[in-house]
């Protein structure tokens, strides 16, 4: 890409899921480092409900852009208090119902995929630190 073209709408979404990925794999490195400190699990909590929000709102914004849509304050406020129930608003007033209902089912599948492969990196963190008990000594 030349410099100084811009990103295109799918290139923007992308790179925001992308972050989301990071953002949980980060999250998951940090909930293991500070497993034995309070402060830090509560920093780490807020920090990521953050950064996900932050990624929420940046592909809503470039969704809305490519769909020629206006994002409301009010629709980005409601993303920012209850995102669980904002993102299947957005998608239906955005694509309609079917279109709608059938984007909520794909980015319930990306979370779901995101916890998977979260617990499983906390699942290898653990057998790392060996406390499953798995490596006897």
């Amino acid at each position: 890409m030349p410099e100084g073209e811009p990103l295109s709408f799918e290139a923007r979404k992308r790179n925001a899921l992308f972050a989301l990925a990071g953002v949980a794999a980060v999250s998951t490195l940090a909930t293991w480092v500070f497993s034995n400190n309070e402060l830090g699990q509560s920093l780490t909590t807020i920090l990521t409900a953050v950064a996900v929000i932050v990624g929420i709102l940046h592909w809503c914004k470039a969704d809305a852009e490519e769909r020629e849509i206006e994002i409301s304050h009010g629709l980005r406020i409601f993303i920012i208090l209850m995102a669980i129930f904002a993102l299947p608003y957005y998608f239906i007033k955005s694509r309609g119902l079917k279109k709608g209902l059938i984007s909520t089912g794909l980015a319930l599948l990306f979370w779901i995929l995101i916890y998977f492969v979260s617990a499983m990196t906390l699942l290898v963190l653990s057998l790392v630190e060996d406390r499953l008990g798995i490596f006897v000594k």
